[in-house]
Order: C-alpha cells, then sequence, then structure tokens
C-alpha cells in the first residue's frame, strides 16, 4: 500500500530539516543532517506514526535531490526500506530501493558508510526471507554478514543486526521445514547471533524487544519452551 505524501505538519519537519542541516554545518561533518533525519524517521517509525514519517521522507527526499550526495541518497532508501518491512506502506517500490543499492553498492563513498551499507543490505535479505526467496535471499545476506564485524556501535548497526537476526531466523524455520542436517547446521550460528545481538543492543536498547521477541521464536521452534517463556517475559518489560 503506497503511503501518503501529504504533509500534515511542515513547520515541524521544516524545522527539524533546519536543525538538521545547522548541525551539519557547526560540526563540520558532511551527511551529518542526513543521518539526523533518518534516525529522526526510524524514531517515528518505532511509534507507528506513519503520515509523519512520510513527511520526513518527504523532507529528505527534497534534500536528497538538490545535493546529489550518495550517503543522503543511501539513507534515504534505507528508510523506504524499513516503511516496507515494518509498516507495510510503500514510500519507493522495493525494486526502486533495490536497484539503488545495485547501482551504487561499488561507489566508494557509500562503501566507507559500512552501518548504512549493513542496513541496506540486511534490508533486502530479510524482504527475500520472509517471502520465501531463497536463491535471491543469499547474495544480499552473505554481504551483510561480511558487514557485521565491521559495524560500529551506531543505532543504524543495531537495526541491521535485528534484521540479520531475523534473517537467522527464518532460515533456521526453513531448515527445520525442510532438512534435519541443514537445520542442526544452522542452529548453532542463530543462537551466537542472537547473543551477539543482544550485546550491541546495549547502545540502543530500543531494539531489545525485537531481539527478545526473535529469541522466544527460536527458543520454541527447538522446543525449548522454558527458555522461551523467559525471553517472552523480558519481551514484555520497558525499555528503559
Amino acid at each position: 500500500m503506497r503511503l501518503t505524501r501529504r504533509v500534515k505538519n511542515p513547520p515541524f519537519i521544516k524545522r527539524q530539516g533546519y536543525r538538521a542541516k545547522s548541525l551539519c554545518m557547526e560540526l563540520e561533518k558532511p551527511d551529518l543532517d542526513y543521518k539526523v533525519l533518518a534516525t529522526l524517521f526510524m524514531a517515528l517509525l518505532l511509534q507507528m506514526r506513519y503520515p509523519e514519517c512520510a513527511e520526513v521522507l518527504s523532507r529528505l527526499e527534497k534534500q536528497v535531490a538538490g545535493e546529489h550526495r550518495i550517503t543522503g541518497q543511501a539513507c534515504f532508501f534505507s528508510c523506504c526500506l524499513d516503511l516496507l518491512l515494518y509498516a507495510g506502506w510503500e514510500y519507493k517500490s522495493f525494486e526502486e530501493c533495490r536497484s539503488f543499492v545495485e547501482q551504487n553498492e561499488a561507489n566508494r563513498i557509500l562503501k566507507s558508510q559500512k552501518s548504512i551499507l549493513f542496513g541496506l543490505y540486511s534490508s533486502l535479505a530479510l524482504w527475500f526471507a520472509r517471502l520465501g526467496q531463497w536463491d535471491s535471499f543469499q547474495k544480499p545476506f552473505e554481504k551483510a554478514r561480511r558487514l557485521l564485524k565491521r559495524a560500529d556501535a551506531s543505532v543504524f548497526a543495531t537495526q541491521a543486526c535485528s534484521r540479520l537476526l531475523e534473517c537467522c531466523t527464518l532460515v533456521l524455520k526453513n531448515d527445520i521445514e525442510h532438512s534435519t542436517a541443514r537445520a542442526l547446521e544452522s542452529c548453532p550460528g542463530a543462537l551466537r547471533l542472537a547473543e551477539e545481538v543482544f550485546s550491541r543492543c546495549s547502545t540502543s536498547p530500543v531494539f531489545y524487544p525485537r531481539v527478545y521477541h526473535l529469541k522466544v521464536y527460536i527458543f520454541r521452534m527447538l522446543g525449548n519452551e522454558e527458555r522461551a517463556c523467559c525471553a517472552s517475559t523480558r519481551a514484555s518489560k520497558p525499555v528503559r
């Protein structure tokens, strides 16, 4: 379903855009304004404030169109993928997002933005995993896994880690359904990744519930109801 781009609160979005731009200039950090707007989008998305998400995306899209910076474009398409994956709303189609990644993944500036690129690959992989399109899934999944060890402690990297964990969870589910041998191979990796992603959430605790819910799903697939109940209890606790 396509998300309307009607702006209900233009002063708010303009104000945030100008503040992000001012911060970027004062700190002399190019592309920081894009990341600020992308973080604002993430916060709104987690609160299911979809019309305001569209407003931020509209602002980000206009800013990117005027400046033609690859980092800004990457932030914009990453947000569009988040909206597709977690809200089911379309601002840009999946194919448009995928095309951007495939056409620009060799760009040296984008390659230096490892956490953003990690996020893009993990989003593509998760889209294919949810649809069970395993042949298309493998390439972006492997690229995301290679970036995992080089990812920083930013909120973008932590969110990408949570997506990668969901990918591994869906791989384990598929393996359990189709091949006991493959399931025995993928199970330890999924559990190790769950612990690694959990430790990374200390810098972005807003993702703790998502990780706990994925752990619940993993433990239930493995028949460990006791550990699943424990993770479920922790998932329901308020994030501090």
